[in-house]
C-alpha cells in the first residue's frame, strides 16, 4: 500500500521536483520508510533530508542527511522546493514550520505537503492515533498556508482521499 500511495505521490510532484534544490522534512520518517526521500533524490539536483531521527548525519555528493527540528531548523540556505510528506500532524506547533519553511524557500519555490485528510471517512471510525497532534481539512490547510504568506496551487486528494497534497508557492 505504502509503494503503491508513494509512486503516485512522485509522479504528480515530479515535474516540480526535477532538477531543483529540495529540502526534505522528517525524511526519515515511519510513513516514507525511506522510499519517498528515495524518488525525491532521484529527480533533484540537490537533497538535504532533516529528521530529528536520522541516526548518523551524512554527506555523499548532492544528498546531505542532518539531525535537526522541523519546528526550529536553521540552514544557511534557499530551496527550490521544500517537501513536507505525513508531518505536519506530528508537530506541536505548525506554524512555527511553515515560518522555517517560508524563510528557507527562494521567492516562487514550492512547499509540498501532505497530510491525513480528517473529512475522510476512515478517520470517523479508525482509533485516534496518539501520535497525531493536530487534524488537517482542505479549509484548515489552505487558511493556514495562507496566514503564513504561501499561495494554494492546488490541494489534491491522493490514497482514495484519505491524504491531503498540497502544493503551495511563496510569493515574496
Amino acid at each position: 500500500m505504502f509503494d503503491i500511495r508513494i509512486k503516485a505521490t512522485i509522479k504528480k510532484i515530479k515535474d516540480i521536483v526535477k532538477h531543483k534544490s529540495v529540502l526534505d522534512i522528517g525524511s526519515t520518517g515511519l510513513a516514507s520508510i525511506g522510499t519517498m526521500s528515495k524518488g525525491l533524490i532521484n529527480l533533484a539536483s540537490e537533497y538535504i533530508g532533516i529528521d530529528v531521527n536520522v541516526s548518523k548525519e551524512l554527506q555523499q555528493g548532492r544528498v546531505t542527511l542532518l539531525k535537526q527540528n522541523a519546528e526550529t531548523f536553521k540552514l544557511n540556505k534557499k530551496f527550490d522546493v521544500i517537501a513536507c510528506f505525513e508531518v505536519l500532524e506530528h508537530l506541536e506547533n505548525p506554524g512555527l514550520f511553515l515560518d522555517r519553511a517560508y524563510s528557507h524557500l527562494k521567492d516562487k519555490g514550492y512547499l509540498l505537503i501532505s497530510v491525513p485528510n480528517i473529512e475522510h471517512i476512515y478517520y470517523r471510525f479508525a482509533e485516534e492515533s496518539p501520535y497525531h497532534l493536530s487534524c488537517f481539512n482542505e479549509a484548515v490547510l489552505s487558511k493556514r498556508l495562507t496566514l503564513k504568506g504561501f499561495k494554494i496551487s492546488s490541494i489534491k486528494r491522493i490514497n482514495f482521499g484519505m491524504t491531503l497534497l498540497v502544493i503551495a508557492r511563496k510569493y515574496s
